[in-house]
């Protein structure tokens, strides 16, 4: 049940894989056995009544391994490890950021301070066109992936098994969630040569345009601003005067980037199977799930927690970064 097989089967789909299709249901032998649907010479065969380009590489896919035995399945076991000390190390940090902003940002907005003006007010646009639409296919885009794939992920849970009924089954939640994935892939291509057509239209090197001052890439000084805002949050000092971008935007942003590209991968290998067996073993598929799983959990979970409080909930904080850079307004 914890394969994508039992997940879908759960949530109502009666075409995938059971049981009988794989050990058989009256001739049910020993994977020993010459005669048994599952021995090493007949397996290949099981596998493509299913999936027609299984190969022999495919049929190492782990169908009852669990993560949870180091010493028969250590790969799944390091692997499940090490996705859930990441996730706990990135929502532990951003967590208490996070519980640490919220009151202090409560304090500054009821001083109700007004800073007034003095000179020439300037406007400094905060995307380009190109970036504003772009960002509308990223929100489109993960919320037909969040919604489709935490559905089957916690396929066990009642609101999973209600709200698959309005994507059409698991069948259409499936074709809704790779459509959300070809518009990923798109406008992470566009993304990628909007870099390339910026470093040239700058004319810098490649180490200026991604370690400049501009760029956002980490760099010592976001160490600096990180040790001075924990001094801010508990009142120890003043809110530092941050860069062209703080080590939470930046954070964000390679968030997004490193995402896409495990998430992008291993869902390629999960969509692909047939297609990466001729390359990698079949139990890297559980691998792919593993991470893939979790790695979606983690985006889900931050971009609804951490990334709507820095962006949307505390609209004060823009300002404030923006009135350190001698930028005056931001609208």
């Amino acid at each position: 049940l914890k394969t994508y097989h039992g997940q879908a089967y759960r949530l109502g789909y009666d075409g995938t894989a059971k049981c009988s299709d794989c050990h058989g249901a009256h001739n049910i032998l020993d994977m020993d056995n010459p005669k048994s649907t599952i021995n090493k010479n007949n397996i290949v065969a099981t596998c493509q009544k299913c999936h027609k380009d299984a190969n022999k590489k495919f049929t190492g896919y782990l169908t009852h391994a669990t993560h949870y035995n180091e010493k028969k399945f250590p790969l799944l076991y390091y692997s499940y490890w090490a996705m859930t000390i990441l996730l706990i190390s990135v929502f532990g940090f951003f967590g208490i950021h996070t519980l640490l902003w919220f009151p202090r940002s409560i304090r500054e907005r009821r001083k109700k301070k007004h800073i007034k003006t003095e000179g020439e007010i300037k406007y400094f646009r905060r995307f380009t066109k190109s970036q504003s639409i772009t960002h509308i296919f990223i929100i489109i885009s993960f919320l037909l992936l969040a919604l489709t794939g935490m559905m089957l992920k916690f396929s066990d849970m009642n609101w999973a098994k209600f709200m698959i009924k309005f994507f059409g089954g698991v069948s259409g939640a499936g074709t809704i969630h790779r459509i959300g994935a070809v518009i990923t892939f798109g406008y992470f291509g566009f993304h990628l040569y909007s870099l390339v057509k910026q470093k040239i239209e700058r004319k810098k090197t490649l180490k200026e345009f991604i370690f400049g001052a501009d760029s956002l890439m980490f760099n010592k000084q976001d160490i600096k601003d990180f040790v001075n805002s924990l001094k801010w949050f508990f009142g120890k000092g003043p809110r530092p005067k941050y860069g062209r971008w703080t080590y939470w935007e930046k954070f964000d942003y390679m968030a997004v980037f490193w995402g896409i590209a495990v998430i992008g991968f291993t869902g390629l290998m999960l969509w692909f199977p047939e297609l990466i067996s001729k390359v990698l073993p079949g139990r890297f598929i559980n691998v792919a799930q593993i991470i893939h799983s979790d790695e979606a959990l983690l985006a889900v979970g931050f971009i609804f927690t951490v990334h709507f409080f820095n962006t949307h909930l505390d609209r004060k904080s823009t300002r404030l970064n923006s009135s350190h850079t001698d930028i005056s307004r931001m609208p």
